[in-house]
């Protein structure tokens, strides 16, 4: 057990939270994914370039940060066929401005809301960063 990243000949790995060992997936038994995946995810440049983003990226306190572990971001951005680092922070920025905007919708629909202010500041930040990255 010196090396929890090892992978068998049956495309086994030991899960590195229970020891039990596992097709290279989440362990059925406590459902952590192994340290080979996780670090290759934390590692994937899309990952990083939306870790990086001052809008959705690390410390922000979008729903991406405080929410999606990089093989979530990983998982998503594979279903959705986005390659790019580019085209991952935008479709990640497109997904905190629908988390936006439900919180708007759902206010009390006073003039002075919190949600209000959030939305206005969000969607001027959000439309001069995304002319950043278009350019």
């Amino acid at each position: 057990m010196d090396n929890l990243n090892v992978v068998d000949t049956d495309s086994n790995i030991q899960c590195v939270s229970c020891g039990n060992t596992i097709p290279v997936a989440r362990c059925p038994h406590c459902g952590v994914l192994p340290v080979c995946i996780t670090d290759a995810a934390r590692q994937d440049a899309r990952v990083v370039a939306i870790r990086a983003d001052k809008l959705i990226g690390e410390d922000s306190c979008s729903f991406v940060d405080e929410c999606l572990s990089a093989v979530d971001l990983v998982d998503e951005l594979d279903r959705e066929n986005i390659e790019s680092p580019v085209e991952a922070v935008v479709h990640f920025i497109e997904a905190q401005d629908l988390k936006y905007e439900m919180g708007l919708n759902a206010r009390a629909g006073n003039d002075d809301d919190p949600e209000l202010k959030q939305w206005d500041e969000w969607s001027a930040s959000r439309k001069s960063h995304l002319l950043k990255l278009a350019s």
